[in-house]
């Protein structure tokens, strides 16, 4: 669940700076 977590921070982190 931690790692689903992260990728999805990630994830949303990218979008915000692109």
């Amino acid at each position: 669940l931690e790692h689903i977590l992260e990728v999805l921070v990630v994830a949303a982190i990218e979008d915000r700076l692109q």
